[in-house]
């Protein structure tokens, strides 16, 4: 394998088929292109929640499980910023459960005649 042909990648001396063919596979992590923010999703469930109260029931909590995804990823990569970010995602998250939760009980004293 000559100089033009050979890619050092992770440790490994590869050919540029088989790094493609790596990278296409997801095997070479170092070629990865994209990546999935879980603080990000972690914030739009949150504001989906409180948008669609309703439903803040089933994307409160997912919402806070994937913060703490985005916060275990984040220490992974060495990221040191997002601190906001994540502490607006945790209380966004924490809203739409509260709201769903409070849409239920709302809805359920409805059903038993409590609420007119």
């Amino acid at each position: 394998m000559c100089g033009l042909c050979r890619v050092e990648v992770e440790g490994q001396s590869l050919c540029a088929a088989c790094f493609d063919r790596g990278r296409s596979e997801g095997s070479l992590q170092a070629a990865q292109t994209t990546f999935r923010s879980w603080r990000t999703l972690g914030l739009h469930l949150g504001i989906v929640g409180l948008v669609l109260y309703p439903f803040g029931i089933l994307a409160g909590p997912v919402s806070l499980f994937a913060t703490a995804r985005g916060i275990a990823q984040s220490r992974k990569d060495g990221d040191e910023g997002g601190a906001l970010g994540t502490l607006v995602a945790v209380l966004l998250g924490l809203l739409a459960t509260a709201a769903g939760v409070f849409f239920l009980v709302l809805i359920a004293g409805v059903v038993r005649g409590k609420v007119r």
